[in-house]
């Protein structure tokens, strides 16, 4: 399956940019055709990031990237992007910023508060007659794939803004914009759940867009100080552009009449060390691990006397030790007997299932007919892959997940999460296409074959023929 279409629209004159509008329309194909634009793109059905790749930039190599709310700061976006060029401000008319996306990055960081349901970030949308001050930069178009992981829950929609005193962009910028959950799994999670789990599910997140949260204060905080540094008028259009979920009250307002005080409070000790460490360069550190294509092994098979920063995990000093004589906890398992031949047990199970993933996320399977043979091949196979050359090894290694049948990288939220774990990993998705034997390098392929044999020849014993 592949994502919709990238199309831009040129217009050429103010009184037509409301149209941004009716491209949004046409983006979710709800209208057919627009006169007033007088000039179109239609991007071929690419994977997002050659899609993205192929977008036109002012310099040659690089793509303008939009940032609306922390990267309204040039600093935030040089932590985030180390070699960006070209930061300035522009106009975007068509779109409002709004508070209605849950972020997992608040959770790592330990700021998100679940009781009061001040967890969202920032997004943007489409909105008629709504205009908001942005700032453009340029990065590299190699840094499209960490771009894109690192903003996987947005819609990635190339925009024409305009500078502040009204010229019209020549080439497109991307803007990070809304997007719903069912476009999420749809266009991201196609080939199954398990990303969506993998980045919210520690978090007990099951809807990332949503209408009923607030704006997480911390975040909502450093966004209104980014607006103020570039000017009185960059403020008031955040004030006054930016909504919270409800899509009807402005920050000023929420300001006014809700969240009085959050300008006074102060950042956790954690955040701020982050922002006065100007001797250490995170990115670029992550950036030389995973250019390295060896991950965590490489970092062993070269003997490093001391972990390296990235790694270093901040101590939780609000959390209670545990005692192992008073906890005990005990792992779910959910039992497959008889779940082919019983359509009631079926269902009890499935909703077991259900219930286990959403509060544990993992569970034992007792009586599931798999035979030991082929678990420890399973098992075998991981170690058979781990061992490989790690010039084989680099050849798979990708943050691609999206077209690859099979994927090796080290930590899935290596450029989001706060600190990195030490774990390599591959993995590839047997749902709703599994991948043919070929696909898998050939130390392991075999593991899939005895997969796919078990599987036959527990439903179509005449395919287990035919598959050995």
């Amino acid at each position: 399956m592949v994502g919709p279409r990238i199309l831009i629209f040129k217009y050429s004159t103010q009184k037509e940019s409301n149209c941004v509008t009716c491209l949004h329309k046409l983006f979710h194909k709800r209208a057919a055709e627009h006169t007033c634009f007088v000039e179109m793109t239609v991007y071929p059905d690419l994977d997002e990031a050659s899609a993205l790749a192929s977008l036109p930039g002012d310099v040659d190599g690089y793509i303008s990237i939009c940032g609306y709310g922390s990267l309204l700061s040039e600093k935030s976006a040089r932590s985030t992007f180390p070699n960006l060029t070209n930061f300035r401000t522009a106009r975007l008319t068509g779109f409002r910023r709004l508070f209605s996306v849950v972020a997992p990055v608040f959770f790592t960081h330990g700021i998100a508060n679940l009781t009061t349901q001040e967890i969202a970030g920032l997004s943007a949308e489409p909105c008629q007659d709504e205009t908001i001050i942005i700032t453009v930069f340029d990065i590299n178009k190699t840094e499209i794939p960490a771009f894109i992981q690192r903003e996987r829950e947005y819609r990635s929609l190339p925009v024409f803004p305009e500078s502040l005193d009204g010229k019209p962009f020549t080439n497109p910028a991307v803007l990070c914009a809304s997007y719903t959950d069912e476009e999420f799994f749809k266009y991201k999670c196609f080939e199954g759940r398990e990303i969506y789990f993998q980045q919210y599910g520690e978090y007990n997140i099951h809807k990332i867009w949503r209408d009923d949260v607030l704006p997480c204060r911390v975040y909502l905080r450093h966004c209104v100080l980014a607006a103020k540094s570039l000017g009185d008028e960059v403020y008031n259009n955040f004030l006054d552009h930016t909504f919270i979920a409800d899509r009807k009250t402005t920050i000023r307002q929420y300001f006014e009449k809700t969240a009085t005080g959050i300008m006074e409070e102060e950042p956790p000790e954690s955040l701020k060390a982050l922002a006065t460490k100007p001797d250490y360069d995170r990115a670029t550190e992550l950036k030389a691990f995973d250019q390295t294509k060896d991950g965590v092994k490489g970092l062993v098979d070269a003997s490093i006397t001391n972990i390296p920063r990235m790694f270093h995990h901040e101590i939780d000093k609000d959390s209670a030790p545990s005692s192992s004589s008073t906890t005990k906890l005990l792992v779910p398992s959910v039992d497959l007997v008889d779940i082919h031949q019983d359509p009631t047990r079926r269902k009890t199970v499935v909703e077991k299932i259900r219930e286990t993933s959403e509060t544990w996320g993992f569970f034992q399977a007792v009586n599931h007919g798999i035979e030991i043979t082929v678990l420890d091949e399973m098992k075998n196979g991981v170690i058979r892959f781990f061992e490989q050359d790690s010039e084989v090894k680099r050849e798979l290694y990708s943050r691609d997940d999206v077209v690859k049948p099979l994927v090796y990288n080290s930590n899935f939220h290596l450029y989001s999460s706060p600190a990195a774990n030490w774990r390599n990993t591959f993995y590839c998705f047997m749902a709703p296409q599994s991948p043919k034997p070929e696909d898998l390098p050939s130390v392991c392929s075999y593991m899939l074959d005895i997969i796919l044999i078990q599987l036959y020849d527990r439903d179509t014993p005449t395919l287990t023929m035919s598959k050995i």
